[in-house]
């Protein structure tokens, strides 16, 4: 027991106190500790609040100066020699630096983690409610359409096999899956291609393991069109939203690797093995690509007639880099629907906390936050006096009721805003307006 209070807190030292910050898998862990229990996520909060940490270091102060006062007094009651100490009656303004705050949050942790410890107070899991009126959180939701546009509602069908597409069989795996699987006995047919379509709802997020064997999670409000089997020398998918892939290799037809194409909103992706994560919804003024493994080459598709003749620029992504494409409100002279492309270093394991049942938003605005908490939560989003702006930082498990998570916000940003729930509508109010 005292070994995993001391391994918490030695996690949240370091995330405090140390610049580097946590690695991935000390990020992990953190997160589920915190998602293991309710009172877990409310301790860490506490735990890193800043005003919270500066009224127990001046406790502490306090109590550090009069514990003195009484040792002297006991001295001096004894006839204790001592040499004098002068002890400071006006302190300075307090600079909390970051170590002190660290090593502040390591007691108050400990003596929390005691108590509850101490009663053998089990750490269920967050399980969401369904109480009237309250917005529980996404489920696994999606609908599949088949070659001849006949649909499949996944979250209602039962599990094993449910449909076939000329050799390629389909099953549902549990409530969570779809898995393609080739026959052994019949072949593709390579003149013609039958395309399917996975879609997730609003508060739905649905995994898929495509015929080739890649997988791809798919988060809210998004789809993906793919062939029913790849059968030519290159394998190409179409993405709507948001959607984390893991990519395994494949010969083409002619013996060569076959490259593995996405195409989303006017990018191109181009890959062979690897892992990466790719946003694009139509809500969002910015299309992110994330890689974690391997290499991609992201560029804009020229799918303007007047531009399919002119050279498009390319951009090999290394792991841990984002090429961020900036839409453009309207196609400029020269047809592009892009007026800015970036390359930058990023946390993955922020970009994809999302498929780890995770939200993970540091130092974020809170347009983009709220587009994601809408979108998973299948709300509408309002805003009363503006925007607030400056920055949030919020780490949550998605599978909250959306008043808790509205809640660890209000709280992060330091009651510079508060929120209204009426059904399925949410007003964020900018109290600094």
């Amino acid at each position: 027991m005292a070994d995993s209070i001391k391994k918490i807190g030695d996690l949240i030292v370091k995330y405090l106190g140390n610049d580097q910050g946590l690695d991935e898998d000390e990020q992990n862990e953190l997160l589920d500790w915190m998602n293991q229990s309710e009172e877990n996520r409310k301790a860490f909060e506490e735990l890193t609040d800043p005003v919270q940490i500066r009224d127990e270091l001046r406790k502490l102060e306090a109590l550090k100066r009069a514990s003195w006062t009484k040792i002297k007094a006991a001295m001096d009651a004894y006839n204790v020699e001592h040499i004098p100490i002068r002890v400071k009656t006006k302190t300075k303004p307090l600079v909390w630096s970051r170590l002190a705050i660290a090593a502040t949050a390591l007691l108050i942790l400990t003596g929390v983690l005691y108590f509850m410890l101490r009663d053998k107070q089990a750490f269920p899991s967050q399980q969401a409610t369904t109480e009237p009126g309250i917005v529980t959180p996404g489920q696994y939701r999606a609908i599949l359409t088949l070659a001849d546009h006949s649909t499949i509602t996944l979250d209602a069908s039962r599990s094993g096999h449910i449909a076939r597409q000329g050799p390629v069989e389909i099953f549902k795996e549990g409530d969570t899956a779809i898995n393609y699987r080739q026959s052994t006995n019949e072949k593709p047919d390579t003149t013609k291609k039958s395309w399917n379509t996975l879609t997730t709802p609003r508060g739905g997020h649905y995994m898929l393991t495509l015929p080739d064997g890649s997988k791809v999670w798919l988060n809210a409000d998004a789809s993906i069109t793919y062939p029913v089997s790849f059968t030519g020398p290159v394998r190409k998918v179409t993405l709507r939203g948001e959607a984390y892939f893991e990519v395994t290799d494949q010969e083409g037809p002619n013996g060569s690797p076959a490259p593995f194409l996405v195409e989303t909103n006017g990018t191109l992706v181009e890959v062979l093995g690897t892992r990466f994560n790719i946003m694009a919804y139509d809500d969002e003024p910015v299309i992110r690509t994330t890689l974690l493994e391997g290499s991609v080459k992201v560029s804009p598709e020229a799918e303007l007639p007047e531009r399919r003749d002119k050279p498009q620029p390319s951009f090999i992504l290394k792991p841990g880099q984002q090429a961020q494409f900036y839409l453009s409100q309207s196609n400029g002279p020269t047809g592009s629907r892009f007026r800015q492309v970036l390359v930058q270093t990023v946390d993955p394991t922020e970009v994809i906390a999302w498929k780890n049942g995770s939200f993970h938003f540091v130092n974020a605005e809170m347009a983009p936050i709220m587009r994601q908490i809408a979108r998973w939560y299948d709300v509408q989003i309002e805003y009363r006096n503006d925007i607030p702006q400056g920055k949030f930082t919020v780490l949550a498990t998605r599978d909250n009721n959306l008043p808790l998570l509205l809640e660890s916000l209000k709280k992060t940003s330091r009651n510079t805003i508060d929120y209204t729930i009426e059904g399925r509508k949410i007003t964020i109010i900018n109290l600094e307006k």
